[in-house]
């Protein structure tokens, strides 16, 4: 009698590669629905078959095409996307120290999304900064050619936050100081009973110096004329002076005199006097207003004491 199979077996040969199948079906579903977790439940759900190759390769392609990471056309700025906004911060002060102003505003406009309050500080520095950069350099030329009035003009232009203005004021407040005690030292040196030759040299530094300059030189050596006087009390006063050797005392009593009086012979004192003191400036003002008749005879004395004609001519 012929061998017949169980009929069992026959019966379980499907269902263990049906179960096969699932199982390959299922791995395949669960594979996909990691890569593309947003579609998976949908596919699963609606019964289509996700598993073949085809369909397998276009959602890998999806999958690479999502994960594609632009990079940034600007590489000066850091654009790490684990940077931190103190990070991007202390990146763009960098650029402040260096001096970078253009990059410094370039990574101000990337922290304004993040910090917009301190990607506007830094931005005002990097248009300040760059703004007051000429300035700057006119400065620095203006003091190199002593010309104090235009470095005032343009020291004034440059912003005061800037990093170079507490160095840039030092250097010109030193210079406006030497410009006080010159100025104080020459006015000195004019000032007379009447003050006329005082005030029309303080007259014509004016236009060319600060105002700060002329009025503290000013301050320091004022000069007011004498309400009353007697002139010849005064050059009495001032013999007796001269013959003592007190010339600096004679000078002003001369000087008194001339403003009560003002006598060729007085200026001519005063002249002489000036001279014994080397008080150069002082000698040729008095020198160029006294006539040539009369002051030729002093100009010994002058040069005894070291001021030539020359000197006296000068302008």
């Amino acid at each position: 009698m012929p061998y017949v199979p169980p009929r069992t077996s026959a019966r379980r040969r499907p269902i263990v590669l049906g179960g096969i199948g699932i199982v390959i079906a299922s791995g395949l579903a669960i594979a996909f629905a990691i890569k593309h977790p947003d579609s998976s439940k949908s596919t699963i759900s609606s019964g289509e078959n996700s598993t073949t190759p085809q369909a397998a390769h276009a959602a890998t392609a999806a999958i690479d095409e999502a994960v594609v990471i632009e990079t940034p056309d600007d590489a000066a700025v850091p654009t790490n996307p684990t940077m931190t906004v103190n990070d991007l911060a202390a990146a763009c002060r960098g650029y402040a120290v260096d001096r970078k102003w253009s990059e410094l505003e370039q990574c101000a406009d990337k922290l304004n999304p993040i910090d917009p309050n301190r990607a506007a500080e830094l931005r005002t520095r990097a248009t300040e900064e760059t703004r007051s950069q000429p300035h700057i350099a006119a400065v620095k030329a203006a003091l190199h050619d002593n010309s104090l009035k235009r470095a005032k003009a343009e020291l004034d232009q440059v912003w005061a936050d800037s990093v170079d203005y507490p160095n840039l004021k030092r250097s010109y407040d030193i210079a406006e100081n030497q410009a006080i005690d010159s100025l104080a030292k020459q006015l000195e040196s004019l000032k007379d009973a009447t003050c006329e030759a005082y005030n029309q040299f303080l007259t014509k530094e004016r236009p060319t110096k600060p105002a700060r300059v002329t009025a503290e030189a000013a301050r320091r050596i004022p000069c007011g004329p004498s309400a009353q006087c007697d002139a010849d009390a005064l050059t009495k006063q001032g013999r007796d002076q001269f013959v003592a050797s007190r010339f600096a005392e004679a000078l002003a009593s001369y000087e008194a005199a001339y403003a009560c009086r003002p006598a060729p012979d007085l200026l001519l004192k005063s002249f002489v006097v000036a001279c014994n003191l080397r008080k150069a400036a002082k000698a040729r003002l008095y020198w160029k207003r006294l006539s040539v008749e009369i002051r030729t005879p002093a100009l010994a004395t002058c040069e005894r004491n070291e001021i030539t004609e020359a000197m006296l001519n000068a302008p």
